[in-house]
C-alpha cells in the first residue's frame, strides 16, 4: 500500500478537502445536535414544569376555594354550640339548617359532613337517637350529599380521631368509600371544631380522586400528572390502579425529593426506561403538610422532535460533505492543472532536456507565478546552453546577460570565457613572439650572409643591405648614412652611401653633419628615433602614383661597442612594429 505522502497530489488534495469537509460538517452538526438536544431538553422540561405548576395551582385553587365551606361551617358550629340564646334542644336543628344553607348556596359543594364527639352538642344524644343527622346512639354526625341529609356511617369515625390528633386543618390520605353509589377513592379535607379551646368535632368535605384528576388535566398538557403525598403515596392519578401506590416504585431519589418540601425534578429509571419527572409543591388550606403534583414524561418523547431534526442534520452533513468534496475536487484539479505541467517540465529538466515548449501563465496566483518563473528559468537555461555552445565553438566574443547578481552558472561561464580569452590572448602573444623570434632569427641569418658578400665594396654592400632591409621590413624607402673618415673633425659628415625606393636605385648626393636634423641628432644621441607624425616635406617617397609623405619614419644609429659609425633611415607608408625602446623613441619624437 502506498504511503499517504507518496500519493499523487491530484488525489491527495481532494481527499484532504473531503476529509476536512466531513470533519467540519460532522463537528458542526454534532455541535448543533448537542445544542438542540440541550435546548429541546430545557424547553421541554420548562414546559413540563409549567404544565405541572398550572395543574397544581388549579388543584390548590379548587380545593382551597372548596375548603371555605367546611371552615365556615366549623366556625358557625362553634358559635351555635356556645350561644346561650339558642335552646339546647334546638342547636342540632339550627346546625342542620346552616348545613342545608351552605349546600344550597353552592350545589357544587354539597358533599359536606360533620362528626361531633358524643354529647358535645347539647348533652342530649339519647333524645336524638336515629333522628335526622344523628346515628343510632344519637351522636350528631350529619352528612349532606346529593341534596339529602344522611348520618355518617361508623366506619368514618376515624376521621374524628384523625382531626383530634392533628388539632388543625388536615387533608387526609386516599381511602375507599361509597361516595356516589359506588366504592371509589376519595380524599377528605377536615377542619377541627373547638369550643372554649376544647376539641369537640370535625367538619369536612370529600373529593373524589377521579374528579380531582379531571380538574388537574384541564391544565396539565401531558395528561400524566398525579397528586402525591409527602410519603410518596399517589392520591390522584388518571390510572386509578396506581392510586394508593408509591410513586415511581419507591425510587429513593424521588422519595428524598418529596421530603424536601420544595419543587424538584430529576431523570429517573422507571420500568426499564428513563423518564423525566417534575414535582411541584402545593399546599391545601392551612395544612402544614406539603403535597406535590408530579408529571412524568419518557425521555424518548422529550427528544422525539429532536430525532427528526437530527436526521435532517445528518442528511445535511452528508450532502454538505459530498458538495465540498466535489467542489474541492473540481477546483483543485483546475488549480493543479498548471502543477501537472510544472511537474512534467521539471521531470524533463531533471533528465537534462531543456528544449521544451512552455507557455507562461496569465494567472497571478502563486502557481501562475511559479509557472512564469519556470518559463523564465527554461529560457535562461536555453540562453546559457547557447552561450556555452558558442564558447565551445571558440566564439568568445558572444554577449551573455546574467539573470541576477546571484547567477552562479552564468558567472561561472563568464569566468570560463574570460579564462579562455586570456588563454587565447596568451597563445596569440606567444605565437607572435615566436613569429617575431623566427623573423628576427631569419633576418639576422640573412643579413649575416649579406655582410659576408661585397664586404670590400662599401657602396655595393650598403645598397645590398638597405634594399634587403626595406624589403624585409615591408617599408617603402630606406637609406644608409656612413660617417666619413676625415681627419679634421669639422669635416666629418654623414654621407648617404646607399638608398632604396621601390627596387630602383637612386644616387642622391647628400651629406648630413652630426646634430643636423633627425639623422644628425640620432647620430649624436645614439638613440633610435621612430616617428608616426612626420612633418610635411620631410621626405618624399616616390611611388608609381607619385610622391607622397610617409606615415612612419624610423632612424637607427649603427653602433658597435658604443661607437656609432652611421645611421639607417627607413620610411614607410604604414606604421612599423617597434618592440624595443618604443616609448623612448615616442618621447624623442614628441620633443622634436
Amino acid at each position: 500500500m502506498k504511503k499517504f505522502r507518496d500519493i499523487s497530489i491530484n488525489v491527495k488534495m481532494p481527499l484532504i478537502v473531503g476529509i476536512t469537509g466531513l470533519v467540519v460538517m460532522t463537528s458542526v452538526c454534532t455541535l448543533l445536535i448537542f445544542s438542540q438536544r440541550r435546548e429541546v431538553y430545557d424547553n421541554t422540561t420548562r414546559a413540563i414544569q409549567l404544565s405541572a405548576s398550572l395543574a397544581a395551582t388549579s388543584l390548590a385553587e379548587y380545593i382551597n376555594s372548596a375548603a371555605v365551606t367546611p371552615r365556615t361551617f366549623a366556625h358557625v358550629a362553634t358559635e351555635v354550640i356556645q350561644s346561650d340564646d339558642i335552646p339546647q334542644y334546638e342547636k342540632r336543628e339550627r346546625l342542620l339548617e346552616e348545613l342545608r344553607f351552605f349546600t344550597a348556596a353552592d350545589r357544587g359543594k354539597e358533599n359536606i359532613w360533620a362528626i361531633f364527639a358524643p354529647n358535645a352538642i347539647d348533652g342530649m344524644d339519647e333524645m336524638f337517637a336515629d333522628s335526622p343527622g344523628n346515628n343510632a346512639d344519637g351522636v350528631f354526625m350529619p352528612w349532606m350529599t346529593r341534596g339529602q341529609l344522611r348520618a355518617m356511617s361508623a366506619n368514618r369515625l376515624h376521621l374524628l380521631e384523625y382531626a383530634r390528633a392533628s388539632q388543625q386543618e388536615v387533608f387526609t390520605g386516599v381511602y375507599m368509600y361509597n361516595l356516589s353509589g359506588r366504592e371509589e377513592h376519595i380524599i377528605s379535607f377536615c377542619v377541627p371544631v373547638f369550643v372554649s379551646g376544647q376539641f369537640i368535632g370535625v367538619v369536612g368535605m370529600d373529593f373524589a380522586s377521579q374528579y380531582l384528576n379531571e380538574v388537574a388535566v384541564r391544565f396539565d398538557a401531558t395528561g400524566r400528572g398525579c397528586l402525591v403525598e409527602p410519603n410518596g403515596v399517589i392520591i390522584v392519578h388518571n390510572n386509578l390502579e396506581l392510586v394508593g401506590a408509591i410513586v415511581n416504585d419507591a425510587h429513593h431519589e424521588t422519595l428524598n425529593g418529596l421530603t424536601g418540601g420544595t419543587n424538584f425534578d430529576l431523570m429517573a429509571e422507571y420500568q426499564g426506561r428513563r423518564e423525566y419527572q417534575a414535582f411541584i409543591a402545593v399546599s391545601f388550606g392551612e395544612c402544614k403538610k406539603t403535597w406535590f403534583y408530579g408529571v412524568a414524561v419518557p425521555a424518548s418523547e422529550i427528544y422525539a422532535t429532536l430525532r427528526k431534526s437530527t436526521t435532517y442534520l445528518i442528511l445535511v452533513a452528508i450532502l454538505g460533505t459530498l458538495l465540498i468534496a466535489t467542489m474541492g475536487f473540481v477546483l483543485i484539479r483546475w488549480m493543479l492543472k498548471d502543477v501537472t505541467v510544472l511537474n512534467r517540465t521539471i521531470d524533463k529538466l531533471s533528465l537534462g532536456q531543456i528544449n521544451l515548449q512552455l507557455d507562461g501563465s496569465k494567472s497571478g496566483d502563486e502557481i501562475g507565478t511559479m509557472k512564469n518563473k519556470l518559463f523564465q528559468f527554461v529560457n535562461a537555461l536555453k540562453q546559457t546552453a547557447l552561450f556555452a555552445d558558442n564558447i565551445g565553438r571558440g566564439k568568445l566574443d558572444v554577449d551573455y546577460n546574467l539573470l541576477s547578481d546571484g547567477d552562479v552558472l552564468g558567472l561561472s561561464l563568464l569566468e570560463m570565457r574570460k579564462s579562455l580569452q586570456e588563454a587565447e590572448n596568451e597563445r596569440t602573444v606567444r605565437e607572435r613572439e615566436e613569429e617575431q623570434r623566427n623573423w628576427g632569427t631569419s633576418g639576422l641569418a640573412k643579413f649575416a650572409e649579406i655582410l659576408r658578400q661585397n664586404n670590400d665594396d662599401m657602396e655595393a654592400l650598403s645598397y645590398n643591405i638597405i634594399s634587403n632591409l626595406v624589403k624585409y621590413l615591408g617599408a617603402n624607402q630606406g637609406g644608409i648614412f656612413i660617417l666619413n673618415e676625415a681627419e679634421n673633425e669639422d669635416d666629418r659628415v654623414l654621407e648617404l652611401t646607399a638608398c632604396y625606393a621601390y627596387d630602383r636605385k637612386k644616387f642622391i648626393e647628400k651629406e648630413i653633419r652630426p646634430g643636423e636634423g633627425l639623422v644628425g641628432s640620432c647620430f649624436l644621441e645614439g638613440f633610435p628615433v621612430y616617428m608616426t607624425n612626420v612633418p610635411q616635406n620631410y621626405v618624399n617617397i616616390t611611388s608609381g602614383l607619385g610622391d607622397a609623405n610617409p606615415k612612419a619614419i624610423y632612424i637607427c644609429p649603427l653602433k658597435v661597442n658604443d661607437i656609432i659609425y652611421g645611421v639607417v633611415e627607413i620610411a614607410s607608408f604604414s606604421e612599423l612594429e617597434m618592440r624595443r625602446n618604443e616609448e623612448e623613441m615616442r618621447k624623442r619624437e614628441a620633443n622634436l
